[in-house]
């Protein structure tokens, strides 16, 4: 399962900025200019980086099997995190 979407911060000094919800099914949100998905109780992936301007950026959040250590975060198509 791959989740892709652009995505750009609204202002660049909000704390958090939410750009996608669907309760359990997982979160989408800038949190301290970190890209975040959680599933509504823990963080899943979260970048290694930080997008702190207000430019437009691509993401792909990449799921490969079950467990963990199988979710993969993308930006600008860079992998940002290593998978957990």
């Amino acid at each position: 399962m791959t989740y892709e979407f652009w995505a750009k911060r609204a202002d660049a000094g909000t704390y958090y900025q939410l750009i996608y919800s669907k309760a359990t099914q997982g979160n989408v949100f800038f949190l301290n200019n970190k890209l975040t998905f959680d599933n509504d109780s823990s963080v899943v992936v979260q970048e290694t980086g930080t997008t702190a301007d207000t430019n437009w950026h691509y993401f792909a959040i990449a799921r490969s099997g079950s467990g963990t250590g199988n979710t993969k975060l993308y930006k600008d198509p860079a992998l940002t995190l290593p998978p957990r």
